[in-house]
């Protein structure tokens, strides 16, 4: 028997014995239609699929979903403000009772921390004299007692200056209101604030030149 695929010889004991093999048969069939598969896959190609934006974030999503929002912005809408009020209420009285110790600060910085940091070095900043990276101030310091637990951390903070820079990423955007409750708490104890939001990644270096230029900050 010859295969109607290969045209080579074979004993048929495979199938009804028009090919040698599955391969032989899954080839033949697939090549049967290919003119029809290579139109589908075709039609599917030029198909343009219009991009999708996030509603909050503006970042590109894979598809439209309900809510027009990404993942994180979708389980952040999700937690509304009293809920995460009365959630930080019950955390702080775990901490006050010494139940619990209190959620631990990521301490890793992101690589624009990073890049920032090299940049202030390149321009002639050391670390621990003209600026100090990750500065901690007690929040009971802050309120005189009124929040006996937590901190807040500056990013670069210049104790000769008293002036702290934030670098705010993308998840800024969902932390307005606490940034903007913690710059007045900084001016309450004489340190300005200035945020650099790097959202557009080639020109946040540029943004911190000009906040050290005009508010004179030079090494020593």
């Amino acid at each position: 028997m010859i295969c109607e695929m290969c045209k080579k010889e074979h004993n048929g004991k495979y199938g009804s014995g028009r090919f040698c093999s599955s391969f032989c048969a899954r080839k033949f069939s697939t090549h049967k239609n290919r003119k029809e598969i290579s139109e589908r896959v075709s039609k599917k190609l030029k198909i343009i699929r219009k991009p999708c934006f996030c509603l909050m974030c503006n970042r590109e999503i894979s598809f439209k979903t309900k809510t027009s929002l990404c993942g994180d912005c979708s389980r952040r809408v999700q937690t509304s403000e009293k809920t995460k009020i009365k959630l930080s209420n019950i955390m702080k009285h775990k901490v006050q009772l010494g139940v619990h110790k209190g959620w631990k600060p990521n301490n890793k910085n992101s690589r624009f921390e990073h890049k920032v940091k090299e940049h202030l070095i390149q321009l002639g900043f050391e670390e621990n004299r003209d600026f100090i990276q990750e500065y901690s101030i007690s929040k009971n310091f802050i309120t005189k007692g009124k929040e006996k637990c937590g901190a807040y951390r500056l990013d670069f903070y210049f104790p000769f200056q008293k002036i702290a820079i934030e670098i705010d990423g993308k998840q800024h955007i969902w932390r307005k209101d606490s940034d903007t409750l913690k710059d007045l708490r900084m001016l309450s104890i004489g340190i300005k604030v200035f945020r650099v939001p790097v959202s557009d990644k080639n020109n946040y270096l540029e943004s911190l030149d000009n906040v050290l230029k005009n508010n004179d900050i030079s090494p020593l």
